[in-house]
């Protein structure tokens, strides 16, 4: 299962969301965002997404921003630069996905202060950017895996913009391992590095 959601831009000019409702289903299977099934309990769940050893997510991550600059390279734009800062936003953004059970940029069910872009943006100190969002079921190496989100990244016209924007040169990325084996995945883009902030979310 493979599924990527609104691409989100907000410009420094005039600080509006550009939303663009896409949305994708890969593989042949359409199961939900959302986890309707209550067989297991909370605990249950968390103990199986922690059960995904630290090394491979940070594969994934790695992995992801392997493929992005690739994608880059192939058409002469230079390598975005991992931040510290936005790689706090994007690891914050796919937990709160997880946490929900629903892939969304924005969300009520978010924490206060994350649940808008611009106001995840405001807590690093960034004024402008652009995020991607996706997850995809664990069927494969990490490497894979992550070539397939890039794939269907790059597949979406949105998603597409902000891999190969020639104005972003920063990038943090997130990964957050859920029930099911589904694993959340975000890119924050932006100008500007951020910084990741004294009291953490």
């Amino acid at each position: 299962m493979n599924r990527i959601a609104h691409g989100v831009i907000l410009t420094a000019k005039a600080k509006i969301f550009l939303i663009v409702a896409v949305s994708m289903l890969c593989a042949g299977d359409r199961a939900p965002a959302k986890d309707p099934g209550n067989s297991l309990g909370r605990k249950q769940e968390k103990e199986r997404a922690n059960s995904f050893a630290k090394e491979p997510i940070l594969m994934m991550e790695r992995a992801l921003l392997h493929y992005t600059n690739e994608e880059r390279g192939r058409r002469k734009l230079p390598s975005l630069r991992l931040s510290t800062g936005l790689q706090f936003l994007a690891r914050g953004q796919s937990t709160n996905m997880c946490e929900i059970r629903n892939l969304q940029h924005e969300s009520d069910k978010f924490p206060q202060g994350w649940r808008n872009f611009a106001g995840r943006l405001k807590i690093v100190g960034v004024t402008a950017g652009g995020e991607n969002i996706a997850f995809r079921t664990v069927a494969e190496e990490p490497h894979l895996w992550a070539k397939e989100v890039i794939k269907g990244w790059m597949n979406s016209a949105e998603h597409r913009k902000n891999i190969l924007s020639p104005k972003f040169t920063y990038v943090g990325i997130g990964v957050t391992p859920c029930a099911r084996r589904i694993v959340y995945a975000a890119q924050v883009f932006s100008t500007e590095p951020g910084r990741v902030p004294q009291t953490r979310k």
